[in-house]
């Protein structure tokens, strides 16, 4: 049987702006995935984590179907987090990929530069020239001096931003929490008496809110991924949550279940 290459090693062979290029790709696309959770994760909170639905159903057989569908979206729920943290693959849209792309000192050189560039040179556009030209140009040369200033900031924070990225992602993977609701996701997605990871080693259970924990993490890093390899921010923690939240209250807090006992 033929030995795939891992991702990060095949990856080392290709030039720095097919790495970037295919690291731009794959953030665009987690944020898409990791809205889709944020939306799970606003349901769960009233569906899972309140009594505002569970409340109105008596014991019943309705109780059990209810208990089913509480279950499946949980499941759904930390399926697709731990998806966001599969392992780096050609198709996988996953942050160890990113990592996988960008764990490079040219790479981040790279990234580095198009944040300089993306701030230097653009010029300021003045609402009330003066009328003195020698004014004026000194004027122009505080300005130039200021935002060649700011985009070397923002280029040094770019560099500072992206190493922390990749560290953090490494130190979160071995978490004892990421390995156990991992292990969880295992046997969610598939039929298994013991997962790889307990058939190696003792695995300690993961315990209602666990998911929440690592998704406040995943957040973060794709925000500062997104940030620093794109080129722009994306409030995924504030505007997509509040979003989430406010679609998810408008349909389960007006659910009304009239079931008699019984």
């Amino acid at each position: 049987m033929t030995k795939h290459k891992k991702y990060e090693d095949v990856v080392k062979k290709w030039p720095v702006i097919d790495r970037i290029n295919a690291a731009k790709k794959c953030v665009e696309a987690l944020t898409h995935r990791i809205q889709d959770v944020l939306e799970l994760h606003a349901a769960n909170k009233i569906i899972q984590y309140s009594r505002i639905l569970s409340d109105q159903i008596p014991m019943s057989q309705a109780a059990n179907a209810f208990n089913t569908f509480q279950h499946a979206m949980y499941s759904q729920e930390v399926v697709r987090l731990l998806a966001v943290w599969d392992r780096a693959a050609e198709y996988a849209v996953s942050i160890p990929t990113v990592v996988a792309l960008i764990d490079n000192d040219d790479v981040v050189d790279a990234l580095s530069l198009e944040t300089f560039n993306a701030h230097a040179g653009q010029g300021v556009r003045h609402l009330n020239p003066s009328d003195d030209p020698e004014i004026q140009d000194a004027i122009d040369v505080e300005f130039a001096k200021h935002e060649l200033e700011f985009a070397e900031t923002q280029a040094e924070l770019a560099m500072k931003t992206l190493k922390a990225c990749i560290g953090k992602v490494g130190e979160i993977q071995k978490r004892t929490k990421t390995t156990s609701i991992r292990n969880l996701r295992d046997h969610l997605s598939h039929s298994l008496s013991k997962t790889r990871q307990e058939v190696k080693n003792e695995v300690p259970n993961t315990k209602y809110g666990d998911e929440k924990e690592l998704l406040e993490l995943t957040v973060r890093l794709i925000e500062d991924l997104y940030c620093w390899v794109n080129g722009t921010s994306f409030d995924i923690a504030g505007d997509c949550m509040e979003k989430a939240s406010k679609c998810a209250d408008e349909l389960w807090l007006n659910c009304r279940f009239d079931i008699e006992k019984p």
